[in-house]
């Protein structure tokens, strides 16, 4: 899973999609994308994994295939 703050341009999508390929294994590259307004964060400042979980979970993942298409830039 990756999540992207709050920015749905497909150029955004596509720079972010292009530096994973070069950095991480096919295995490790994220299937379902999710746009946030911010990465919860704990009260020590980490990232609230469950939060980001739960809060993922009530989204629908970015269509990956379109917005590398340059398809769409609307939320």
């Amino acid at each position: 899973m990756a999540v992207v703050l709050d920015n749905r341009a497909p150029a955004t999508i596509r720079a972010l999609y292009g530096w994973m390929q070069q950095h991480l294994a096919e295995p490790k590259m994220p299937v379902r994308w999710y746009v946030l307004d911010a990465i919860p964060r704990t009260s020590r400042g980490k990232v609230n994994r469950d939060d980001v979980k739960q809060r993922c979970g009530d989204l629908e993942p970015l269509d990956l295939a379109a917005a590398l298409a340059g398809e769409g830039t609307g939320r």
